[in-house]
């Protein structure tokens, strides 16, 4: 379903459980969910980068695969050295699903079909007009947020004008794509640097690990730093936010010149 998406489903979950560490939990959330690149389908970046160079499934998962494992790992590390834990947690009454449920889980599945192109593209639009004329309330999202995206893409659009020829060394591409997700976010930066080269690994590294560091270093990070702002005015969220996030970016970048040089 995407990581922002998973995030958009695990976030409100976080925020009702009982734990003395609920921000560090959700930074290591936004951390995870950053790295869960594995498949063409995991983030936006990846689908737009798998579709635009034509590649196969294996030499994509291949390629990013040491990348999401170091992540896994790491955030898992970081779970033990916070001493993240949930205590006195009351129990969860799980109940059926409704009917409403497995309306949604049907139009979920026919916007997957969509994107992998199973069903065409047009059927997703009944997503909509089930919304407009059935659920009206679903249409209550974050168009604040959704408009910060668009802005990327249309700053995105103008940076390109700077670049007049294509990029071949990998290194240049690799930190190009990572500054310029810390500048308009990783999947416009994505958009941009395919028009200019033809190395689409560094591509996937850079904008990977470009999701860390700044807050809009991914669209990840904003909606977890969000959700946990609107419940909790802590200032120092965004300073702890960012400081482990440019911790990993810097592991990134090691990594990446780790993996080149074997």
């Amino acid at each position: 379903m995407t990581n922002d998406v998973a995030l958009i489903v695990i976030v409100p979950i976080t925020l009702l459980l009982n734990s003395p560490k609920k921000a560090y939990l959700i930074i290591i959330e936004a951390i995870a969910a950053n790295g869960a690149a594995l498949l063409p389908s995991s983030t936006p970046q990846n689908l737009y980068i798998f579709w635009q160079y034509n590649l196969t499934f294996q030499e994509f998962v291949a390629s990013i695969f040491p990348f999401v494992l170091f992540i896994f790992l790491f955030s898992l590390l970081l779970v033990a050295m916070l001493h993240i834990e949930v205590v006195n947690d009351n129990e969860v009454v799980v109940k059926p699903p409704t009917r409403k449920a497995k309306e949604f889980l049907f139009l979920f599945l026919l916007v997957v079909s969509a994107v992998v192109k199973v069903v065409p593209l047009f059927l997703a639009f009944v997503v909509f007009f089930y919304a407009l004329f059935r659920d009206p309330k679903s249409l209550q999202i974050d168009y604040y947020l959704l408009a910060t995206f668009f802005l990327f893409f249309g700053i995105a659009d103008n940076i390109g004008f700077f670049f007049q020829k294509d990029i071949t060394h990998i290194h240049d591409i690799f930190w190009l794509s990572l500054i310029l997700s810390q500048l308009i976010s990783n999947v416009p930066a994505s958009v941009v640097v395919a028009n200019f080269t033809q190395q689409w690994q560094p591509l996937l590294w850079g904008v990977s690990v470009g999701g860390y560091g700044i807050l809009w270093g991914s669209l990840a990070n904003i909606i977890a730093y969000k959700f946990y702002i609107a419940k909790y005015k802590e200032p120092l969220f965004l300073l702890r936010f960012m400081a482990l996030n440019f911790i990993t970016l810097i592991l990134g970048v090691g990594l990446w010149y780790i993996v080149r040089a074997g």
